[in-house]
């Protein structure tokens, strides 16, 4: 390799790699040597002037904004995930490693505006630009907020690709949202569908499994877009279902937020007075599996008997038939649906199905809301 940059930026990003797998002594060491080097090289290319910056310093300052996040580490893998959801992709796309990254601060904001300011002919380096939108959706996922980088090429690509094999509108008719809205929702439902097509065969490495994950991250990219306070109870919603089924974040805050934000709707009757029930229960049952093994959990379970009673479902197998109308998928949400339903039942004394959660520590959701 010709670039001393590029070399000391690509094995910094093994060294970063391999942290997270062994966190060795030898890894650590490695990284502060190169990330020396970087940081004096990348010194003396910034001060040649912004708009001229190349590929390789955009990408040697990405790898410096990475950082591991102390606070995941320490979890065991199993609980940094939270909730009844069991979702078949979560090796798709790295993101059971790439979610424990912490991205520095002012490193990321650096090559955000450099990216910004330069001469968009200085795109050389094939990848970069679409692992530059990657890093900044796992940034604002960690955030909960709108990512920065505004949709790249990659993307734009992937958005024709999912208006042509959208689903109809009239699927999306049960969701009192804007036709913006209800596009995203479409999508969700195929993207569903798309994983029922991988059944059995789920190798993170193949076309489709790649083809999957830039069709969760478009989707994931709009969905953080979306304006707070407009239709709160459908967004916050999909976002808990993104974050569950989806897009599966090892970062149990991020579902301890949104589980506290949709509660403080959803249990709020100046809130739901003039929702439909069918959304509301839908709503429920979603946040309720998400808050499996938090203080939450009781309360969601109570709105969903609340909800079917309203719709006299009395039985599971007839709001799972109801949910089908929905963003829902059996495979990932059905275990913990029944779990829900039964611990409804027992709360209600309608029935003694409770199902025996496995134990574990109960999250006090209410510290992580914003």
């Amino acid at each position: 390799m010709s670039d001393p940059l590029a070399f000391h930026a690509v094995v910094a990003g093994g060294a970063s790699h391999l942290r997270f797998l062994n966190n060795s002594i030898e890894d650590n060491r490695l990284l502060l040597k190169v990330q020396s080097q970087i940081a004096r090289t990348v010194r003396q290319q910034l001060s040649t002037g912004i708009t001229t910056i190349s590929d390789t310093v955009l990408f040697s300052i990405m790898i410096m904004s990475v950082d591991q996040s102390p606070y995941l580490l320490s979890l065991a893998p199993g609980d940094r995930y939270v909730g009844d959801f069991d979702s078949p992709v979560k090796p798709f796309g790295g993101l059971f490693w790439q979610g424990l990254i912490d991205f520095v601060p002012t490193h990321t904001s650096m090559w955000v505006h450099l990216l910004n300011a330069r001469d968009p002919s200085s795109d050389t380096l094939p990848g970069l630009i679409d692992w530059l939108q990657v890093s900044d959706l796992l940034r604002a996922s960690a955030l909960l907020r709108k990512p920065d980088m505004e949709i790249q090429e990659t993307y734009r690509l992937q958005a024709d690709k999912a208006a042509a094999i959208r689903p109809h509108a009239s699927e999306a008719d049960v969701f009192p949202v804007d036709p913006h809205f209800k596009d995203i929702i479409l999508d969700m439902k195929e993207c569903c569908r798309l994983i029922g097509t991988l059944s059995g065969r789920e190798d993170p490495l193949s076309p489709e499994a790649s083809e999957f994950v830039q069709y969760r991250n478009l989707i994931l990219y709009r969905l953080l877009s979306l304006p707070p306070g407009v239709s709160d109870i459908c967004r916050l919603t999909a976002l808990v279902f993104n974050y569950g089924v989806l897009y599966p974040f090892p970062d149990p805050r991020i579902q301890w937020n949104l589980i506290g934000q949709l509660g403080a709707v959803l249990f709020d009757p100046q809130h739901t007075t003039n929702e439909d029930a069918g959304l509301l229960l839908w709503a429920a049952v979603i946040g309720g599996i998400a808050a499996a093994g938090t203080m939450a959990y009781d309360s969601f379970a109570e709105s969903v008997n609340t909800f079917a009673g309203l719709l006299r479902l009395e039985d599971w197998s007839q709001i799972a038939a109801h949910l089908e109308s929905f963003i829902w998928l059996e495979r990932a949400c059905g275990v913990g649906g029944r779990n829900l339903w039964a611990r409804a039942l027992a709360l209600s004394n309608k029935g003694s199905g409770y199902l025996h959660l496995a134990s574990r520590p109960k999250a006090i959701i209410e510290e992580y809301v914003d």
